[in-house]
């Protein structure tokens, strides 16, 4: 977790450097709701309704944060993605809890599925972006072992990042 929090202290630095206080002001505060759910995944279990709360905060309010701060935006994807995949996922799938990890596979999903959102824009940083910040950890997903044992549409989704 420690790495989640730096990554988002990064992004706050990033943020604060943006000239307009509107924007910057709106970023600060959907990092900030983020940031208060990290808590979450300090949990050795997620219940249903924390999958839900961190489905809500991890993709759509960040989309504009991808757009305006890109690399320190992926940075903080990446290191979720990370703890979701690596402490909820496999740690559900080696228990043989299936429904546990599907929620947080769908947890995985949505923070996956805001950077998809983000790509459609065609903003000119998108792919390298993702090539340099975002690339090896959906590589790490996707072609381990257990890849096999993950939902398709978290499967899709990471398949169409690396795309």
């Amino acid at each position: 977790m420690e790495e989640v929090k730096q990554a988002f202290a990064a992004l706050k630095v990033a943020i604060t450097k943006i000239k307009r206080r509107d924007t910057k002001s709106k970023l600060l505060r959907v990092i900030e709701q983020a940031e208060s759910h990290l808590i979450l995944l300090n949990s050795s279990v997620l219940t249903s309704q924390q999958c839900n709360s961190l489905r809500d905060c991890l993709r759509a309010p960040l989309v504009d944060v991808y757009a305006t701060c890109p690399t320190p935006a992926l940075q903080v994807t990446a290191a979720l993605s990370r703890v979701i995949n690596e402490e909820h996922i496999l740690a559900e799938l080696t228990a043989g809890r299936e429904d546990r990890r599907l929620r947080c596979e769908e947890v995985l999903h949505a923070l996956l599925s805001g950077v998809l959102v983000w790509t459609s824009s065609n903003h000119p940083q998108t792919p390298d972006a993702i090539g340099v910040v975002l690339y090896p950890t959906l590589c790490s997903i996707a072609f381990s072992l257990s890849t096999l044992s993950l939902g398709v549409s978290l499967r899709c989704v990471v398949c169409r990042l690396c795309y």
